[in-house]
């Protein structure tokens, strides 16, 4: 009886890029189940062929890894190509935005949430952000947020502010602002105002489970196959992410930061409580690093930044945490076993996860830890160098 291995798929007629230590490149690669069976020369890849192979000629072109998108919303990237698209150029005023709203309503269940992103005030025409009295105009009915492109801003209309029990007389939360008109609030939220909306408006589990399909095949169609999410929708979006490896809505591998857009201090509080830390898991789902928030985005701009704006002198941006909260959570976190990154674009923000790194790396030295900045956009030579220093 021959006994005789043989590969589910075979590549041949083109380039094999391996991106191995020496860039080598083969003819010839066979695959067995989920599983790289062999890569070499085109002649002993064939010998794997047996009668229900199936073979691929590359016809010339090149076979390459799957990408890894190092940052990415799973959750928000489908979500947002199932809600309204308000970017530049194809919209470029606000009363553009409000047709695209009128025409969701006549679709859209009556009270259901119609959801908008991209929109860029600076690229409007009326050079300022949609209000709640520009959304009231198409859809008194209905709660509205459109989430500026920075994903740090958004725009909500009156209903969604009765939802969320925002008032005139609210303050806003800390590390948060909302804007206001003569002192009424005006519907647009900046920094943490913003995330704690998502308490009212953050998607269901079974929404969640939709817009992770589309995010996936949008994803595979462009060749990533794995990503870095970088979390958004708290303990609904874990549970979801599970259920979406088990019923084959998501087929790209997952290593999830520890974020939720609300209260996320206490989010990743319970994941250092339970226990479970970075690298535990699947392939296919794995428990990535334990994430901050600890600034906003350069073009809102509300990243957190040592020296003034030109553009506004008065303005430093946002510091959306504390120091020594940051300090201390780092701390437990690396002592715990996690990887630790932070949302961190500006100067300032990013000399407070640094400085965070540091104190704990020198309370409990740990080799390769591999903590991480998000975005660290922002800085001078001096904090590279100290970056550079801490691996």
């Amino acid at each position: 009886m021959d006994f005789k291995l043989t590969a589910d798929i075979v590549f041949t007629g083109g380039s094999i890029i391996t991106v191995d230590k020496s860039n080598t490149i083969h003819t010839g690669l066979a695959v067995k189940g989920n599983k790289i069976l062999f890569v070499g020369s085109e002649e002993d890849a064939k010998k794997l062929i047996g009668e229900e192979t199936e073979v691929v000629d590359l016809a010339g072109r090149s076979l390459v890894p799957g990408f890894i998108d190092s940052h990415l919303h799973t959750g928000v990237m489908g979500a947002n190509a199932l809600a309204i698209d308000c970017r530049s150029p194809g919209v470029s005023s606000i009363e553009d935005i409000k047709k695209l709203i009128a025409e969701r309503v006549k679709v859209t269940p009556k009270g259901e949430w119609i959801r908008g992103w991209g929109y860029d005030h600076s690229k409007l025409a009326e050079q300022r952000h949609p209000n709640r009295w520009d959304l009231d105009e198409v859809a008194p009915d209905y709660p509205v947020i459109l989430t500026r492109v920075c994903a740090h801003i958004s725009a909500h209309n009156s209903k969604s502010l009765e939802i969320a029990g925002i008032t005139d007389e609210s303050e806003a939360p800390e590390g948060g602002v909302y804007m206001r008109e003569n002192g009424h609030v005006n519907g647009v939220m900046l920094e943490y105002a913003h995330m704690q909306a998502m308490k009212v408006s953050g998607l269901s589990h079974q929404e969640l489970l939709n817009a992770m399909e589309v995010a996936n095949d949008m994803l595979i169609k462009e060749g990533i196959t794995s990503l870095h999410d970088s979390g958004g929708y708290g303990f609904v979006q874990m549970g979801a992410f599970q259920d979406a490896v088990n019923q084959g809505k998501l087929k790209v591998r997952i290593y999830s930061m520890i974020f939720s857009f609300v209260k996320n201090l206490n989010f990743n509080h319970t994941y250092l409580d339970i226990g479970l830390h970075t690298g535990f898991g699947s392939e296919r789902f794995k428990i990535g690093p334990s994430k901050l928030m600890i600034d906003g985005s350069s073009s809102g701009p509300t990243a957190a930044t040592l020296e003034p704006y030109t553009s506004d002198p008065n303005s430093h941006g946002i510091l959306s945490m504390d120091p020594k909260d940051v300090d201390e959570f780092v701390l437990k976190a690396h002592k715990a076993g996690y990887q630790v990154t932070s949302h961190a674009v500006g100067d300032k923000a990013v000399t407070v996860i640094v400085n965070a790194i540091e104190k704990a790396m020198k309370a409990y030295p740990r080799e390769d830890c591999r903590h991480r900045i998000e975005h660290c956009a922002m800085i001078n030579d001096e904090l590279l160098d100290r970056i550079k220093a801490l691996g």
